[in-house]
């Protein structure tokens, strides 16, 4: 819990920070610190919330929190490690939490448009409390695949779901389109531009520094890496496991050759780029500069030269 939680006795009056004694003593608390996650919420709107989990087959949540007047309640589990939710955190951890909140919502009837800031404080509403404190690998253990896969609509991602979403989808566009920036100020400015159009469209936006951080990670990477997409390996493309007729020396030759003519290909290509970048940004498109850009040697340069200043 953060040290200056959003809290409320009344929602429809808004939320406001307030140190944590003082934030305990409202009806409903915000559980997780900024960018840090130490317990998964799933918001429950039907009056069997305490059967939701044995119908669901799924894990019993550490401390269920309901609402006597319906039944509805909060399944909250508590995790044994803190995921950080960051574009300078690992993805892996996030999208395996990602699927996890996923797959509970769907499990236990949760309502997707939940945005999981802040939940029922377990002090002031009746609980069922199991005392049980989890790993991802153990919440994960009940699951399938398609209980964790992404929903099929971003407004549908909620939680950690809407950072990877956000992420994925903008760093698969910024792969595609960094050759045509001259600079990585431009590049950030449209990487920035494409999170917050990302960020718009899910049902609970997040905040606006989410994109902004998400975009510098991005771009910074990308820009950095620019010269090496679009030209991954391609394993098995020839498909020469299935040419009986051809012996295992000659499959070997008509592997390598292959290999060498993309590797040709992809060089060009690199070159090909950064002399144009230079060009553009007004410096001398010099091979020595195409080898220190490129990261190629001048070897290398001078072979395909010909190639690209004709």
């Amino acid at each position: 819990m953060p040290n200056k939680p959003y809290c409320s006795n009344d929602l429809t009056q808004g939320l406001f920070v307030r140190p944590k004694a003082l934030a305990l003593t409202h009806k409903y608390i915000q559980h997780n610190p900024p960018k840090q996650v130490q317990a998964i919420v799933i918001d429950i709107d039907h009056d069997y919330s305490f059967q939701a989990a044995e119908e669901g087959n799924v894990q019993l949540p550490s401390l269920m929190v309901t609402n006597p007047d319906n039944g509805h309640g909060h399944a909250i589990y508590l995790l044994s490690n803190m995921v950080t939710v960051s574009a300078a955190a690992r993805m892996k951890p996030q999208r395996w939490l990602a699927g996890l909140e996923r797959a509970y919502t769907r499990r236990l009837g949760g309502d997707m448009g939940y945005s999981g800031l802040i939940t029922r404080n377990p002090l002031l509403h009746p609980i069922l409390d199991t005392s049980r404190i989890y790993s991802l690998t153990e919440l994960d253990a009940p699951l399938d695949f398609v209980d964790k896969a992404p929903y099929p609509k971003i407004e549908m991602e909620h939680g950690t779901g809407r950072n990877c979403t956000m992420f994925d989808l903008a760093r698969i566009w910024a792969y595609k389109k960094v050759l045509l920036y001259a600079n990585e100020t431009e590049f950030y400015t449209d990487v920035l531009r494409k999170c917050r159009e990302i960020n718009s469209g899910f049902t609970h936006p997040l905040s606006d520094s989410e994109p902004r951080a998400t975009a510098k990670s991005i771009a910074k990477w990308t820009w950095r890496n620019r010269f090496n997409f679009g030209h991954e390996k391609n394993r098995g493309v020839l498909m020469l496991d299935m040419c009986e007729e051809m012996g295992t020396k000659q499959k070997q030759r008509e592997g390598a050759l292959y290999t060498a003519k993309i590797k040709r290909e992809t060089s060009l290509s690199k070159i090909q780029a950064a002399y144009e970048l230079l060009k553009s940004s007004g410096k001398k498109a010099t091979q020595v500069n195409v080898a220190e850009v490129t990261k190629l040697s001048l070897r290398t340069v001078k072979n395909h030269w010909k190639e690209i200043t004709k």
